[in-house]
């Protein structure tokens, strides 16, 4: 519940689960070169704190639409 900045940068993970909202002081999320992302919580939604969301490469996002992961972390 501490943790402020997640980095699973290079991981093969495909989501990011629901209990990302349990990470209530998280600041920084970054999932550079994910390739096999497909999907971020909309969990995310509800983390406060949470003010840099970097998904650069993540070639198969598909929620939300890369277009809208393109614009920033404030459109997701």
């Amino acid at each position: 519940k501490n943790l402020t900045i997640l980095d699973l940068s290079y991981q093969a993970i495909k989501h990011v689960p629901d209990e990302i909202e349990n990470l209530i002081k998280l600041q920084s999320l970054v999932l550079n070169n994910c390739i096999l992302l497909e999907t971020l919580s909309s969990k995310i939604g509800i983390l406060k704190r949470l003010r840099n969301i970097d998904i650069k490469n993540c070639y198969s996002i598909k929620t939300p639409p890369p277009e809208i992961c393109n614009r920033g972390t404030q459109a997701i």
